[in-house]
């Protein structure tokens, strides 16, 4: 009779704690699911983040170093990291730091190499819009391999300002033109440099 009172003690006694395990159970069951969608959303953070890095690295983007006494316009330009020897590629160019009205951008290519304006403008006194930036797009080609440049000059009141914007072709290898000096800007840009005639 003593045992069988004992044992209807320790199920009544172990009942509560049952429940109260039962209860915590399940109370860390959601903090868990939280913790593990956690780290999904991580992984998807990280794999978006990989797939952007990608993308940029099929371009280069450089910012252009600019004179003292120049026109003051700053240019940054986009140009693909490689191209194929005759293959068209596009290069964009954007200006800021405009503050005067009747600021202009003309562009002049050497010759083996053809650049036109993706909305079929004009390549001579392209407006610069003042306190605005502007874009300009272009197509590029060249015929020779190497690393190719073409010209950029900015005007704004009566101060102009000539920079050169590298195109990699083909080799990419920098060749140096007959009398041409290899110079490098304070930018970070190899230029060749011709004597004036």
């Amino acid at each position: 009779m003593n045992e069988k009172n004992a044992s209807i003690r320790r199920r009544a006694f172990a009942g509560p704690w049952l429940a109260v395990t039962a209860v915590a159970l399940l109370c860390a069951q959601p903090a868990l699911a939280c913790k593990d969608g956690d780290h999904a959303a991580v992984r998807g953070k990280a794999s978006t983040q990989s797939h952007d890095h990608g993308h940029d690295a099929k371009s280069t983007h450089a910012k252009l170093g600019q004179k003292a006494n120049g026109s003051g316009v700053r240019m940054t330009s986009k140009t693909p990291k490689a191209v194929a020897v005759g293959e068209r590629t596009l290069v964009t160019l954007s200006f800021d730091a405009v503050t005067q009205d009747g600021a202009t951008v003309s562009l002049r290519a050497p010759e083996g190499m053809t650049i036109s304006r993706v909305d079929g403008g004009s390549l001579q006194n392209v407006a610069l819009n003042r306190g605005a930036k502007t874009n300009v797009e272009l197509w590029v080609r060249s015929t020779e391999d190497g690393t190719q440049y073409f010209d950029v000059t900015t005007l704004q009141g009566e101060r102009a300002s000539v920079q050169q914007v590298a195109v990699r072709v083909g080799s990419g290898v920098v060749r140096l033109k007959p009398n041409g000096t290899l110079v490098t800007t304070p930018s970070g840009e190899k230029v060749i440099s011709m004597q004036a005639k």
